[in-house]
Parts: structure tokens; C-alpha cells; sequence
């Protein structure tokens, strides 16, 4: 038999507030019966802090700076987004939301990690059915905390209405819709679209599917041309297609079958519509461009760059160094006196050998055996002179 361990996704942060996670345990019969165990949550809390926690019918917000009137109004918040947006995608949120309220930056960026980037003031988790916010109580009635906190429960309604385990929509819809419902298309935002188009500027909505520029000005921009094509796509299709848009991919579909079951278009064709709605065409892919020519010292010249022609190579033409000559280069003098002085100490070994040559002299003196010399024989050390021979 087998055993599996399913478990929910586990975040990777320093500090994690109160989440609560799941372990199941499957085994599987050699039969191929499925035994499941019943579920263990597990609870990750964030001690630091003393948390106030109010609940609505779905949220539950959770704060440890401010007073009571703070925490009610952020539950108020989240409760009427939570059911607009279910009303919009027509899915019915029952399970609990954690909206946990940080009222410091530091604290904040502590709990979502060194990754995050710095501009970003909240954050929805889906898979954890889990909402952070960086709200000072200084803040509590400003005009942005009714944005941010719909933009981001927002998220977590299109996680459920969308949820497969297969393919997730374009970024581009996911943050379209959160504006659009929780601030509109508004005129700032359709006038930094306009005027970027008018540019030459715009990025087609096929360049916004994953994560968005990290540059604060694209990065904003990108935010608006995502509500600029919910509001085409409301206006030229309806609010029924936009649903049946985003509900399709509970199905796991891909993008293309998607677009093409709730508009009759697929994804690119979207894209040049909403494209032409701005009075632009498509934009030429920019792509890799080849380097620029770097700079080459005074005395090297590049070779002819090649023509690309079927079949030429693809390697960097070699250069070539162009050797100057003039008063400069003493490397011909030199060699020349060089062979001048072998070819003098050849002729005078030659004319050595022949001198002694004439005198008789072999031109190899041969050795007697033992090394000694015929001229001077010497004998060995314990022999005695030799008398006169008498017949001399």
C-alpha cells in the first residue's frame, strides 16, 4: 500500500500571524481503496503583538494598534466587499477570512518577507483564505483604506470563483477586476492610459499576464491598463461575459479557451481589441538587441561584418591587427646581424679544421681502450722500467 501527506501551502515568511493550516493523511490499499484520515490543523501566530479581533459573517479582522472604532470600521469594510464582489462573480463565501490589520511599515515587511517590494500597502493570500494591511491608526478614516481593503478581499473571491488546480488567469484580470470594484476606472487612471498610447507607450495586455514591472511609473501603469480592459471589456461584452470569463476557469482552461467560450475571441484577439477601443495598433515585440560595438585601440581594425547570408556563420567576425612599419621597427636589423654572427662563427670552425687537416691531424683523434693516449702511454702503477732492448 501507499501512503500520501497532502497538506496546505506553507508560507515561507519570518514572522507568521495566526494562520491556521491542515494535514491529511491518505493511504491507498493495493486495491485501490482511499482511506483518509480526519484533518490536524496546525496554528502559526504571530506573538509579538497583542491582537483585537472582531468577527462579521466572513471576516474576521485582527489589529493591535487603535481602538475599537478602528477595528469596527475596517470589519465593516471588509464584510461589504466581500459581498459585493460575490454578488459580481455569483459565488458564496462561507468559510472564515483572517484580515490582520499591521499598524507599522516594519512590522508589516517583516511578516511578507525581504522579497516584497516597498510600495506595496496590502496583500491577499487565497490559498489561506488570509489578508495583511499596513494601516497606522493615524489612517484609520482616510480615503485610501476603503480602497485598499476591497482591492485585496477582492482577490480572495476571485481565488475561489476561479480555483483549479490546472492554469491561472492573466494577472492583468485579477488586478483589473480588484480596481474596478473597489475604486472604478478613474479619470486619473484613463488619462495615463490615453496619453501612453498616444506615446507609443502602451504594454499590450499579453506583457501584464505574470507579475507586473518592478519601476514604480510601469508599475502603476500596468495597474491601469488592467482596469482600462475590464472597462472595455464590460462595455463591449457586458458584465454576464466578464463572469462567465472568469468563472471558466474553474474548469482549468487555458487562456485562449477561456476568452473564446465567453467572447468568442481568444486572448490576442481581446488584446487587439481593446488596443484599437485606444486608437493604437499592436506593438512591435521589441526583443534581444544586439550589443553596440565596443570601442577598439587606435592600431586595431575590425574585419567586415558578416552578411548573414544562409548558411554563413553565426560567430563574431575575427579581428585582425594591422602591423605599422617605418623608423620604428628595429626587428629587421636585428635578425640580419644575428645570422650575420653564426654565419662568421661557422667560417672560422672551418677554417680550425682544415689548418689541422693540412698538419696531418685526423679529424677525430682515436682512443685506445681504457682511455689512454698513444703518444704518452703510461703504465700501470705497480710495473718497473724496462731495460734497453740489446739488438738496438
Amino acid at each position: 500500500m501507499r501512503a500520501l501527506l497532502q497538506c496546505a501551502p506553507v508560507l515561507r515568511h519570518r514572522f507568521i500571524i495566526a494562520l491556521r493550516d491542515f494535514v491529511r493523511r491518505a493511504v491507498i490499499a493495493d486495491d485501490g481503496r482511499v482511506v483518509d484520515s480526519p484533518p490536524a490543523t496546525i496554528l502559526y501566530e504571530d506573538t509579538r503583538f497583542a491582537w483585537n479581533t472582531l468577527e462579521g459573517d466572513v471576516v474576521r479582522v485582527h489589529w493591535y494598534a487603535g481602538d475599537d472604532a478602528f477595528g469596527q470600521r475596517a470589519l465593516r469594510i471588509g464584510e461589504q466587499a466581500i459581498k459585493d464582489a460575490s454578488a459580481l462573480l455569483g459565488v458564496t463565501e462561507t468559510n472564515p477570512i483572517d484580515y490582520y490589520v499591521y499598524g507599522d511599515t516594519t512590522a508589516f515587511y517583516d511578516v511578507l518577507g525581504p522579497a516584497i517590494r516597498e510600495n506595496v500597502g496590502g496583500i491577499a493570500l487565497p490559498e489561506i483564505r488570509t489578508l495583511f494591511a499596513n494601516i497606522p491608526p493615524s489612517d484609520a478614516n482616510a480615503t485610501w483604506v476603503g480602497i485598499v481593503v476591497p482591492h485585496e478581499l477582492t482577490h480572495l473571491v476571485f481565488g475561489t470563483a476561479t480555483s483549479n488546480p490546472y492554469h491561472e488567469p492573466p494577472h492583468w484580470m485579477n488586478e483589473g477586476l480588484a480596481v474596478y470594484l473597489s475604486e472604478g476606472y478613474a479619470s486619473s487612471a484613463r488619462a495615463n492610459v490615453e496619453q501612453t498610447a498616444r506615446a507609443g507607450e502602451i504594454m499590450p495586455l499579453r506583457a501584464l499576464v505574470g507579475q507586473f514591472p518592478t519601476t514604480a511609473e510601469r508599475f502603476g501603469l500596468a495597474y491601469d491598463e488592467s482596469v482600462s480592459a475590464i472597462d472595455f471589456l464590460i462595455r463591449t461584452y457586458g458584465k454576464e461575459a466578464l463572469v462567465k470569463l472568469i468563472r471558466s476557469y474553474a474548469d482549468g482552461v487555458s487562456d485562449d479557451e477561456a476568452f473564446q467560450l465567453a467572447l468568442g475571441v481568444d486572448a490576442e484577439g481581446f488584446d487587439a481589441g481593446w488596443l484599437a477601443d485606444l486608437g493604437v495598433d499592436a506593438p512591435v515585440p521589441y526583443g534581444p538587441q544586439p550589443a553596440p560595438a565596443g570601442p577598439l585601440p587606435p592600431d586595431w581594425a575590425a574585419a567586415p561584418a558578416s552578411s548573414g547570408a544562409p548558411g554563413s556563420s553565426a560567430l563574431p567576425a575575427p579581428t585582425f591587427r594591422n602591423v605599422p612599419t617605418g623608423d620604428g621597427d628595429v626587428s629587421g636589423p636585428i635578425t640580419v646581424m644575428v645570422f650575420a654572427a653564426l654565419g662568421m662563427l661557422l667560417v672560422v670552425g672551418l677554417v680550425v679544421v682544415a689548418r689541422g687537416l693540412n698538419r696531418g691531424q685526423p679529424l677525430l683523434a682515436p682512443l685506445r681502450p681504457g682511455g689512454e693516449d698513444e703518444e704518452h702511454p703510461e703504465g700501470d702503477g705497480d710495473s718497473t722500467p724496462q731495460e734497453d732492448d740489446p739488438r738496438t
